[in-house]
């Protein structure tokens, strides 16, 4: 397995990890929110929404990082012959 492989690998572990965490927590803290206001409840969602756009943008990035590599070594094979 190439490097950026076991980098991707690694990488999707954590962050399936991380959402894990970040969906328990978030449902910990949306049942802590009773009783405030309106504001308060929409900037947690906020914050919530804003870090799991993170986590898809992370992803997509490091996927096309994987398949530009990919593109590479295909290409270098390609140049050798």
């Amino acid at each position: 397995m190439s490097l950026v492989a076991m980098n991707v690998k690694s990488f999707l572990e954590v962050r399936s990890r991380l959402r894990d965490f970040m969906r328990s927590e978030s449902v910990a803290i949306f049942g802590e929110l009773t009783g405030e206001s309106m504001v308060a409840k929409l900037s947690v969602l906020e914050f919530f929404a804003r870090a799991f756009a993170l986590l898809g943008d992370m992803e997509v990035r490091i996927l096309s990082l994987s398949i530009l590599n990919k593109f590479e070594i295909i290409f270098q094979l390609l140049v050798r012959l």
